[in-house]
């Protein structure tokens, strides 16, 4: 027992010296923190300050510029709309809009773009048009 004594106090400062070493090597390292390190190089944004009030007002779209925007839409009828929920089995995207609408006029540029995205084989069906009526209105909505 008293050598089990004598190897436990010789091995007590031996853990304390390679603690106390392994502290001492890890301040030597050189840090690489990204909070420790200030690069000229880099340009913050200009943000605005608390006392700017930054205003996100959309943009008004008129009927005329909605009309431009669903041009390349491919038009349709009621019985197309009717079709492609009943008989041909196929994929449809299908736009139900007007342009005397004002939400479907502001939506009208990002449609736009969608319809470039799929190719232009978004499909528009007017709500204002002609052949929307009771029957129409009923199975649509």
């Amino acid at each position: 027992m008293k050598k089990q004594k004598i190897k436990s106090l010789l091995l007590v400062p031996l853990v304390f010296a390679s603690i106390t070493a392994g502290l001492a090597y890890a301040e030597e390292q050189p840090t690489t923190s990204s909070t420790q390190a200030n690069d000229s190089s880099l340009v913050a944004p200009d943000l605005p300050s608390a006392k700017e009030k930054v205003e996100h007002k959309p943009s008004v779209v008129t009927p005329e510029e909605y009309e431009k925007n669903v041009t390349d839409f491919k038009k349709i009828d009621i019985e197309a709309v009717r079709q492609s929920f009943t008989g041909d089995q196929l994929e449809h995207t299908i736009y139900f809009g007007r342009k005397t609408c004002s939400h479907c006029r502001q939506f009208s540029p990002e449609l736009k773009e969608f319809n470039n995205l799929i190719e232009k084989k978004l499909e528009y069906y007017d709500l204002d048009g002609k052949d929307f009526d009771g029957e129409a209105r009923e199975f649509l909505f």
